[in-house]
């Protein structure tokens, strides 16, 4: 969930909702009637929605999902909240990851936003730009691909002080809702500054525990994982 925005001009109200199946759809409630359903949701809630309209998913910044139409709110839309007991096992966090390589290559489809998982053995000093706050992660993945990415504000506070506090401790990172272009033959990856998350070292997340297990199960991963680590804790900023 995530507010879109121009020039500091809040445009609408983002979401992603994902079904019981972890299928994903985007949906968008429009400025002019924002404040009358925001109350409504947070993540990981659960709602049931009626009288709402839907839109062609066409390209364009913002496409979360790569669902062909994304739900739009209209001031009749009616929003349920659903009643706690009834189990609808609805997963909190579907990923779709990318590939290093299909990046790298240009392979991969820039028109969505896409989720990468590697871990990290690199971080730049921050660049504070104003209110913006930037920082450059190097991340290898477990073919041994190296992709950079530029996280922003919250998110580079947060990988900053957990390799501050554990600069020796193996990190496993996911960036979900990541964004690429080509800039000067290069892949150039970023997440967006309203809806970029990350996720650090969550052994209770099974995409996270099972990353770890495959690194294990690599013959001689582990003395390079702990060496990476312990020589490569900045990197260029060019990403």
């Amino acid at each position: 969930m995530y507010m879109k925005a121009d020039q500091k001009e809040i445009k609408s109200l983002e979401f992603i909702f994902i079904d019981a199946q972890g299928r994903k759809i985007q949906a968008t409630i429009p400025k002019s009637f924002m404040d009358r359903f925001i109350n409504y949701f947070k993540e990981g809630c659960v709602r049931q929605i009626a009288y709402f309209d839907h839109a062609l998913n066409i390209v364009g910044g913002y496409r979360c999902s790569k669902h062909e139409y994304k739900i739009v709110f209209e001031p009749n839309t009616i929003v349920d909240t659903v009643d706690a007991v009834v189990d609808l096992d609805i997963p909190n966090h579907v990923f779709e990851f990318t590939p290093f390589a299909e990046i790298s290559n240009f392979i991969a489809n820039f028109d969505f936003f896409f989720d990468v998982i590697g871990h990290v053995i690199g971080v730049s000093e921050a660049i504070i730009d104003g209110e913006k706050k930037r920082i450059s992660v190097e991340l290898e993945d477990e073919r041994a691909d190296r992709l950079k990415i530029t996280l922003w504000n919250g998110n580079a506070d947060a990988i900053s002080a957990m390799m501050a506090d554990h600069p020796l401790m193996p990190v496993v990172l996911i960036v979900q809702y990541v964004k690429c272009k080509k800039w000067n033959s290069r892949a150039s990856v970023t997440t967006n500054m309203y809806n970029g998350r990350i996720f650090l070292n969550d052994m209770s997340m099974p995409a996270i525990s099972d990353y770890k297990m495959r690194l294990e199960d690599v013959e001689d991963k582990e003395d390079t994982f702990g060496y990476n680590f312990r020589f490569s804790y900045r990197c260029s900023q060019g990403s």
